[in-house]
């Protein structure tokens, strides 16, 4: 499988270079380090530059830890080409600070970060969560959207759902692998709450926000398992906010920053499920209060104000004075 991956890998590479040198692109955007060296060697010896977008940490992502060669071949990738592109973009100011104290760049890279478009707050009655998972307006849904995978704190939750009211439900608006879910539904049975825990599929991503508008609270929770975990902005915080929910998040920088910066709900010490479960015991007891400070958050915290600075980014890679390569 390595020799597979390994040949997979330079085989896209390969052929990455071969369209950009066709196209004579002004600028090539590299998604992540793994389309550093393709991006650079399509533009070398031609006016083109690279504009690197690390939308996650890329040396610390959550990798098998049998991997032994890859990550050193991949720190070796990343330090020299981000010292040679034009402008740097990330999702998160953490990882901005990480990626110019590690590599001595001379400007913080452009944050911009992964926001719904402006739009007017949902009503709750606009909200589908409890007509996908037949619940009657009685039940108090705590909602999660996103990957249902490891990582997100998805055990924790069920085991928190157990310590609170019988009216409590949590309602998953996603997808995951098959083999992760029956795990998943396994600890759901054992903990008693089978009743309680309903999985409604996914909808396109633009409809996420009015899908939950009817829930009443959400739960944002990464675990931090490596540093770009530890570091992550996601999008279910966004789109929980422009749904108008009161939010329940882990005590994780930057996703702290937003929640206690706006004021639209509770950050909790995820060591056990009783600090998620109080959490979210405190949220519901005064739940107006968290939706109005996220229906004035959203007005603030959308895609358009984002995009305007990776435009000013781009603007400035077009005209030649972009960040300094070195």
């Amino acid at each position: 499988m390595r020799t597979y991956q390994t040949a997979r890998l330079t085989t896209w590479w390969l052929g990455a270079v071969r369209q950009t040198r066709a196209l004579a692109p002004d600028v090539v955007h590299a998604n992540d380090a793994n389309a550093l060296v393709p991006a650079l060697l399509g533009t070398l010896g031609t006016p083109a530059r690279v504009v690197y977008d690390s939308h996650e940490l890329w040396r610390h992502r959550n990798i098998r830890p049998d991997r032994l060669l890859a990550p050193a071949v991949e720190a070796i990738i990343e330090s020299v080409g981000v010292r040679l592109t034009a402008g740097v973009v990330t999702v998160s100011p953490s990882i901005a600070r990480w990626l110019q104290e590690r590599y001595s760049l001379e400007r913080v890279p452009t944050l911009v970060r992964n926001i719904p478009p402006a739009r007017p707050t949902p009503a709750r009655e606009q909200g589908r969560l409890r007509e996908l998972a037949g619940l009657g307006p009685g039940a108090r849904v705590v909602s999660y959207t996103g990957g249902i995978t490891t990582g997100r704190g998805l055990e924790e939750t069920v085991d928190a759902l157990a310590l609170l009211g019988p009216d409590v439900h949590l309602v998953l608006l996603g997808y995951g692998d098959p083999r992760y879910v029956a795990g998943l539904l396994d600890r759901v049975e054992r903990t008693g709450v089978a009743d309680r825990v309903h999985l409604v599929g996914s909808v396109p991503s633009a409809q996420v926000p009015s899908t939950l508008a009817d829930a009443d609270v959400a739960v944002v929770f990464v675990r931090p398992i490596c540093l770009s975990y530890r570091f992550s902005l996601p999008n279910k915080l966004f789109e929980s906010i422009h749904a108008g929910l009161p939010i329940v998040a882990a005590d994780l920088p930057d996703t702290a920053q937003v929640v206690t910066e706006h004021g639209v709900g509770e950050v909790f010490d995820a060591r056990t499920p009783a600090d998620l479960a109080a959490a979210i015991e405190q949220v519901l007891a005064d739940p107006e209060r968290y939706r109005r400070a996220s229906a004035r958050a959203a007005q603030e915290l959308t895609w358009e104000a984002e995009a305007a600075r990776l435009l000013d980014l781009y603007s400035t890679v077009l005209t030649g004075v972009g960040q300094d390569r070195g």
